[in-house]
């Protein structure tokens, strides 16, 4: 039998991660089966996905993402706020440098809000995928964002899939729908890796944000509604990020023998 390894089990406006970190105990080697059964939601823990906390010369850590199918994940917002505020109960600190996917993000918790930088330098192109018209943009993961359409909310889980697989995208996309009720805006996001709708998508609210400031009078700082809660996305003061605003929470810890 292997040796008991710590988790914690974490959430960002209900998008959920299953954490490891190395500051306790050894973050466990993790293949594409374990990780599958780890998040699976019957058999498993359950979770969107797993994040590991390693240490980083010159960083307060560096955080890993791997998606629910076991495959490798790029910049994850959410993930990013469950980390700081793990860290936070960690250390005691509350703010922090820290290496992701896509390179160096800046950190700050206050109680359970944390907010991290989202970089968004990348030209925003408009494209129809196999007849569906839309945004992509990358925000440390790409994203294709587009109006949630008549019968998209019955049938988002078969839409979403098909705009996510769609030979438009070299390596796939998350795809993003959102509708306007008056100055309220509503997404619903598809996620890749997953491969399935999550409850809230933070490297997707930044991207929902600058396609609405995209020859919009929208302005920051932009509260986006999830199923899942609040994503706020404001101004930086540095040019090419903005920062995701979000609430975080530890659900529960435990041991387990891989």
């Amino acid at each position: 039998m292997g040796a008991e390894i710590k988790f914690v089990k974490m959430h960002g406006a209900e998008n959920d991660f299953i954490l490891f970190d190395e500051w306790e105990y050894p973050p466990p080697e993790l293949n594409r089966d374990i990780i599958q059964r780890l998040c699976d939601r019957k058999a498993g823990i359950g979770a969107d996905g797993v994040l590991i906390l390693k240490n980083a010369p010159g960083f307060d850590f560096e955080l890993r993402y791997l998606n629910s199918d076991g495959s490798e994940g790029s910049m994850c917002g959410n993930g990013a706020m469950c980390a700081l505020k793990r860290a936070e109960q960690y250390t005691g600190k509350s703010e922090f440098n820290f290496l992701a996917a896509d390179g160096k993000h800046r950190g700050w918790v206050a109680e359970d809000i944390v907010r991290v930088t989202v970089f968004a330098n990348s030209k925003i192109n408009k494209l129809n995928a196999d007849g569906r018209d839309g945004f992509l943009v990358d925000t440390g993961s790409p994203h294709f964002v587009t109006d949630l359409l008549n019968g998209d909310a019955e049938n988002l889980h078969a839409e979403g899939r098909k705009i996510r697989q769609s030979s438009a995208f070299k390596d796939g996309v998350n795809v993003d729908f959102i509708e306007r009720k008056g100055e309220d805006v509503f997404v619903r996001t598809y996620e890749r890796g997953v491969e399935s709708e999550t409850r809230s998508c933070g490297t997707g609210a930044v991207a929902v944000a600058l396609t609405l400031m995209e020859g919009s009078n929208s302005s920051l700082p932009v509260k986006l509604r999830f199923p899942g809660g609040i994503l706020t996305v404001d101004k930086s003061d540095r040019d090419g990020e903005l920062i995701l605003e979000g609430p975080t929470k530890k659900v529960f810890e435990g041991f387990l023998t891989i």
